[in-house]
């Protein structure tokens, strides 16, 4: 996603199917084979639907009372980058603490919602790129966490993020410590990876992605498709488009956990459209599209739905900013009202 176009514990598991922590059931590989996978922890009081807040918007609308008008119980807060130095900064621009960024997620919090944070996008530096090995990358997304006192993060993976195999290993490592430090102190620290998709999955590069994850230790609570930019030439509509790319994911998990059940591997998928008109005016996420991804997801028990993003989920006046309008006939905050009919 661009930031400028513009994502407790009390699972029962079976000693065969996975690995029992204080966590619950861990998406881990201690060998060269992926650990039996079961299903993810339960968070008490958490909700299905996550969209994606784009903190970097200069003057954005007021979110906090459409949180709480749509009962909106997650976000994703998209993106924390590289400022220069291995330091972690609002899209490589903000301090953590710029007034604008803390006056936000203040007021999502007063109204009682859970905010995550969102590392990467395809704008700008992943710290994975620009701290040198994973001890200070650690430190670096450490620091995000604590200052916000967060549960939840996603590491939005696009363009050089993908390919760089040496910051993909350094990102896998420091987030392991992460969740090592989560643990020790008696807490929980949900990871997912955000991924792009295309019809038949999440393309070599993605699948390398998830595999090296695994392979290095992380619990992904999700991996999360990236359901845009598919590109010209592809038939068919967007809805059908992304239920292909989630059977692609749901068959490359599949094949690493070839023991787990539907419902263990499905609740591990979560799915991003964008709004509305994308690059290409030939894509175009509707009203349809939401309502067919909700029941796919119904029908699948999937991990979570979101969106790119809360701000762009209203009709656009004339020559309004991108940014803030999906581009198509809609009512204001229509989508959201649609994908939060899911509920996991």
């Amino acid at each position: 996603m661009r930031t400028r176009r513009t994502i407790s514990s009390g699972w029962v598991c079976a000693a065969a199917l996975c690995t029992v922590s204080v966590t619950g059931c861990a998406f881990a590989l201690p060998g060269p084979e992926p650990a039996p996978l079961g299903p993810p922890p339960a968070v008490a009081g958490s909700d299905a639907f996550a969209p994606y807040v784009d903190v970097s918007l200069g003057r954005p609308p007021e979110i906090a009372p459409v949180l709480w008008d749509n009962d909106i119980k997650r976000v994703n807060l998209g993106f924390i980058t590289d400022g220069g130095h291995c330091t972690p900064q609002w899209n490589g621009l903000n301090t953590l603490h710029d007034q604008s960024a803390d006056g936000r997620l203040a007021s999502m919090r007063a109204v009682g919602v859970d905010t995550g944070v969102s590392f990467g996008g395809s704008d700008g530096h992943e710290l994975a790129a620009g701290c040198a090995d994973p001890g200070t990358l650690a430190a670096a997304y450490q620091q995000v966490i604590d200052d916000y006192r967060l549960t939840r993060v996603d590491f939005d993976l696009e363009s050089a993020a993908l390919t760089d195999q040496t910051a993909v290993d350094r990102r896998n490592q420091a987030v392991k410590t992460l969740q090592d430090n989560a643990r020790r102190a008696g807490r929980r620290l949900e990871v997912s990876y955000t991924l792009p998709a295309n019809p038949r999955g999440l393309g070599q590069p993605g699948e390398q992605v998830v595999r090296r994850a695994v392979a290095a230790g992380v619990e992904l609570t999700a991996v999360n498709l990236l359901a845009m930019d598919y590109g010209e030439g592809v038939t068919g509509n967007l809805g059908d488009r992304i239920i292909a790319s989630a059977n692609g994911v749901r068959a490359l998990l599949g094949s690493m956990w070839p023991t787990a059940s539907d419902d263990e591997l499905w609740h591990r998928i979560a799915i991003t459209p964008m709004l509305g008109r994308n690059d290409d005016p030939a894509e175009t996420f509707g009203q349809d599209d939401a309502r067919l991804l909700v029941a796919f997801a119904m029908r699948h028990h999937l991990a979570w739905l979101s969106f790119w993003s809360l701000t762009r989920d209203q009709p656009c006046a004339a020559q309004a900013d991108a940014e803030t309008c999906s581009g198509i006939d809609q009512q204001p905050y229509e989508f959201t009202r649609i994908l939060h009919t899911y509920r996991g």
